[in-house]
């Protein structure tokens, strides 16, 4: 047990006095403004890709790039930002649903990018994706609402493939960026790039992390630990408007499952040896 320092005995008093007059005053909208103002801080429930640092963040790594990927790609709207920030990079779109797909052939985004109507996973074969199961959003995982479960009344059956089989049968050898938001399915995804990510052929994988991990039984620590059980050169950041925030050391307070986005950013091979931990993945800190 840690001693009392005077700031924790002043800290517990402090507590004692204030928390009877908040819960005795308590105000929703004071409640909504803080809530508000802590999510803005912490860049949390930010889906905007102009707002919450997605844009400034392909803008500032894809300069340069020949391959991106973008893995669920939806309407299109971060392949435009990709296609805007080098003139030069393509980008293959994976977009599983046929409704969307067929969005996206609509928008004749041109020769540099490759419209693939497919879902990338852990493995080959087929899954069912619920429409509107998540927050509006599809997904592969039927979500829950208030202890109900989802009800399934708009399903459709769609290909899956994995990163490494698209890369193998593509002749692909590097990738310098992947954006994956795909609902609960980018540790399946990231999984499924095993083979690329071991070799260290992928500069940058971004992710979307949100509740729908917990339909998916997983969180944002077994991200990091798998990535880092296979290559150790890859250091995760946050994503903020501002920039990516390298994250040295995970926390549990962390997997809030509030919605963010992260990136696994591969750093030189000589940056970490096999005989040393990762830099990126320190230790597990547990909160006080």
């Amino acid at each position: 047990m840690k001693p009392t320092t005077t700031l924790g005995r002043w800290g517990r008093r402090a507590r004692a006095v204030l928390k009877p007059l908040v819960y005795r005053f308590r105000s929703k909208q004071l409640y909504r403004l803080a809530n508000f103002y802590v999510n803005a801080v912490d860049n949390d429930h930010d889906c905007d890709f102009y707002t919450n640092g997605e844009a400034e963040f392909a803008r500032a790594r894809l300069p340069g790039a020949k391959i991106a990927f973008d893995v669920g790609a939806a309407k299109g709207g971060w392949t435009k930002i990709a296609l805007a920030a080098d003139p030069h990079v393509k980008v293959h779109c994976f977009e599983p649903t046929s409704r969307r797909f067929k969005i996206l052939e609509d928008l004749k985004l041109g020769d540099r990018v490759v419209l693939n109507n497919l879902g990338l996973g852990d493995s080959a074969g087929e899954a069912r994706i619920f429409y509107g199961a998540s927050g509006g959003s599809n997904s592969l995982y039927p979500q829950r609402y208030n202890g109900e479960a989802y009800v399934a009344a708009d399903v459709e059956t769609v290909k899956i493939s994995t990163i490494d089989n698209y890369c193998r049968e593509r002749g692909i050898d590097w990738v310098d960026f992947i954006k994956m938001d795909i609902e609960g399915y980018e540790m399946a995804a990231i999984r499924g790039a095993e083979q690329m990510l071991r070799r260290g052929r992928i500069g940058i994988i971004q992710f979307e992390y949100s509740y729908v991990f917990l339909d998916a039984g997983t969180s944002l620590r077994a991200v990091m630990e798998y990535v880092h059980s296979i290559n150790r050169d890859y250091r995760f950041h946050k994503l903020y408007p501002d920039g990516a925030r390298p994250i040295p050391t995970y926390d549990q307070t962390m997997d809030n499952f509030k919605t963010q986005n992260w990136a696994l950013i591969k750093t030189p091979d000589s940056a970490a040896r096999a005989d040393q931990p990762a830099a990126g993945f320190v230790s597990i800190r547990k909160s006080s």
